[in-house]
């Protein structure tokens, strides 16, 4: 291990690895980064579920006064239109044209992908295909309390709207005064949302995957939320569709010589001040541009109006990479499978082929992942925690269901019974051969 070098922040020292000559050692490191769900956080969130499902709205009313301590009542719980209507009045024109610049790029991006039905006919005239119906009732939970989240009302609901969803059903906590933020109601007002709840937290999940006396059970639930959420998700999961389980941002920036420290830093540090548990990583084939990076790192987090969030962040969860050349770097990359991948060098689209598992991948050094968290189109909902080895970011299709078709010809009856009674019978399904035989012999005896 390259020696560490000391840092303006108390407590901090960001490692730095060679790749793949420390490969043990990053191994241990990305195991680490699988993080599961502790045994008590279970239990409690299950208990929880437990409850909402035994008592409905009682029991949104109790957790609310115990977890963010606000008197929820039959009457707040429910949040009008006017309520909405008034909060997007009172934030600036500027904002509300961002919001509809966003809205409308996001939905541009989403309908250029959008699931089609498609059916077509085989050799032997059979019609096969594949049905694509929206899910009729979508869950969108979107952090609040303190929070302030916006550009997630937007990411979540434009897919869902795309798809085609009949009835949209919002969940969103309240401070301790019942308040959410005007910037979150604002965007609620734009889109339109079939009702909004002021309810959050594992409680709010429970809500909407079973309902309760006020808010209807729906078929899909996306969102993000703390770890009480995902872990309620976690644990619906099955009873209802969900998005992904989603763990604290992440971003792995890979730089080259010819990438700008400067802005490397900001992208990192853009990651950094989400939260403590957030990870910033880069990796790089410049040693020197690594340590230029952790000195702007510590110059800007330093200065930070979240740099109490950034300390923690980069104590914890930054580390930085050596690699002797850039393919080297996205193997690496394809090993972490962030959910951003920043690939800041030369050239980038000579890489692209190479990048088998991420969340969303940001090319070249004009290209801040931030554009994608707000404005670009593409859905900042993405896989964290590596399972962008498996799943996929947020889309119209997450609100949509499939289901095959089959009309089968007389052709194709005589020539593919006798294949279908060989393999019943391997399995001992005499049935499923009958089924089949009955067609076959009267079409054989009006030969």
């Amino acid at each position: 291990m390259i020696k560490k070098g000391n840092s303006k922040f108390p407590c901090i020292d960001i490692p730095v690895y060679r790749y793949p000559q420390e490969k043990p050692i990053i191994n241990d490191f990305l195991k680490k980064r699988r993080r599961g769900f502790a045994p008590e956080i279970l239990r409690t969130v299950s208990d929880i579920i437990d409850r909402v499902r035994s008592e409905g709205d009682k029991a949104l009313y109790d957790f609310t006064k115990k977890f963010d301590l606000f008197e929820l009542t039959r009457d707040t719980l429910e949040i009008n239109e006017s309520e909405l209507k008034e909060a997007y009045e009172k934030i600036d024109i500027s904002l509300q044209t961002a919001m509809k610049v966003a809205i409308e790029r996001i939905e541009d991006f989403h309908k250029r992908f959008l699931p089609e039905t498609k059916i077509y006919e085989d050799s032997l005239g059979n019609l096969l295909g594949q049905v694509v119906r929206p899910v009729e009732r979508a869950g969108i939970y979107i952090p609040g309390g303190k929070a302030n989240y916006p550009s997630t009302v937007i990411m979540n609901i434009v897919p869902a709207k795309v798809a085609g969803v009949s009835e949209i059903y919002v969940c969103v906590p309240p401070d301790s005064k019942g308040k959410i933020s005007d910037a979150t109601l604002a965007a609620l007002y734009l889109l339109k949302p079939t009702r909004v709840f002021r309810v959050g937290g594992a409680q709010a999940i429970a809500a909407l995957a079973y309902g309760t006396e006020t808010i209807p059970a729906v078929d899909v639930i996306a969102g993000p939320g703390n770890i009480y959420v995902a872990a309620a998700k976690k644990l619906v999961s099955g009873d209802v569709g969900i998005d992904m389980v989603a763990g604290p941002s992440e971003v792995v920036v890979i730089a080259d010589t010819t990438s700008d420290p400067a802005w490397v830093a900001r992208d990192l540090l853009a990651q950094a001040e989400h939260d403590p548990d957030a990870s910033a990583m880069l990796i790089s084939n410049s040693r020197e541009l690594l340590e230029e990076v952790r000195n702007y790192l510590v110059e800007f987090g330093s200065n930070s109006e979240r740099s109490h969030i950034i300390r923690e962040a980069l104590k914890n969860n930054c580390t930085l990479f050596l690699v002797e050349t850039i393919e080297s770097g996205i193997e690496l990359a394809n090993l972490i499978a962030p959910e951003h991948l920043e690939l800041e060098v030369e050239d980038p689209l000579d890489y692209l082929h190479l990048i088998r598992s991420a969340g969303a991948v940001f090319l070249g050094k004009f290209t801040a992942e931030s554009f994608g968290d707000y404005i670009l189109g593409p859905n900042h909902t993405l896989p964290t925690q590596a399972t962008a080895r498996f799943a996929s970011p947020l889309s119209a299709a997450t609100f949509m269901k499939f289901f095959n078709i089959a009309m089968v010809s007389k052709k194709a009856v005589v020539e593919l019974y006798p294949h279908l009674e060989k393999i019943a019978a391997a399995e001992g399904l005499k049935e499923h051969s009958r089924a089949a035989l009955e067609r076959y012999r009267k079409l054989n005896r009006q030969k």
